[in-house]
């Protein structure tokens, strides 16, 4: 039975790579998942455009899950 994976993404480098580690296995379905904050709708670690995510979960063929939060948002909301 394949497993669903929520891959965390945040269009980086380093997320790129993991994926990429991820697809050669293919015993996964995969659903990538980026944190934005709400205001300024950027990935909440890097600032990359909610639009780039979105194009690159496309070209991918993957599924995006979002989750919007608030600008300074304290760590303890930020886990739950």
């Amino acid at each position: 039975m394949e497993k669903t994976i929520l891959f965390s993404w945040s269009g980086g480098k380093d997320s790129a790579l993991a994926l990429h580690e991820m697809l050669k296995t293919k015993s996964h379905n995969i659903i990538l998942f980026s944190t934005f904050t709400q205001d300024f709708r950027r990935i909440t670690m890097h600032g990359v455009r909610e639009e780039l995510i979105e194009a690159q979960a496309k070209a991918l063929s993957l599924p995006l899950e979002k989750l919007y939060i608030p600008a300074n948002c304290p760590l303890e909301e930020y886990n739950a």
